[in-house]
């Protein structure tokens, strides 16, 4: 039995017959041109075939390409419609599981329920239950340790900067002292 030839294989091929130009092939596909030629060796050396003629400027389909052109585009369309299909089947079965809704729907209610749950808890910054809480205790225990520290932190800024002006004056009337 031989290598059946892989669906990308295929699709490239149609799009460089389409095309006949390697870089503008490989821009339709979104792939770089040296991995379409790959493909298209890959898929000559599976079939047996050579595919198209190829010179330094131009690439032209070979005989054996022009026929074997139809055929792979007639896999294309099936493999397509396969797909299409299996999206078709797949959703009315989404929709039965979930109680005849639409699953969308169901997920955006699942989140909102979700919210819902988190927005009645109180989170910390992290996101986490209880780190805001041992944040709060690691604070009370500096402000228990360190009271005066704590008392400036919270004075208004007025006060700080008279006090830090204050500082300032003291400083400089020591240094003057010294001189």
């Amino acid at each position: 039995m031989t290598d059946q030839p892989p669906l990308d294989g295929l699709t490239s091929f149609a799009a460089l017959a389409d095309q006949l130009h390697f870089t503008r092939a490989a821009a339709r596909l979104h792939v770089a041109q040296p991995a379409l030629t790959k493909r298209i060796q890959q898929l000559e050396r599976t079939l047996g075939v050579r595919l198209f003629v190829r010179t330094r400027r131009s690439v032209k389909l070979t005989s054996e390409g022009e026929v074997l052109l139809e055929k792979a585009r007639q896999v294309i369309r099936a493999a397509e419609e396969l797909a299409a299909t299996a999206r078709r089947e797949a959703r009315p079965r989404e929709t039965a599981r979930s109680g005849g809704r639409d699953p969308l729907l169901g997920g955006l209610e699942a989140l909102h329920e979700v919210g819902v749950e988190l927005a009645g808890q109180e989170l910390g910054v992290g996101g986490r239950r209880g780190e805001q809480e041992q944040r709060n205790r690691t604070q009370a225990r500096a402000d228990q340790q360190q009271p005066t520290q704590t008392a400036r932190r919270q004075e208004p800024h007025a006060v700080k900067l008279q006090r830090y002006q204050s500082d300032c004056s003291v400083h400089s009337r020591d240094v003057s002292a010294l001189t």
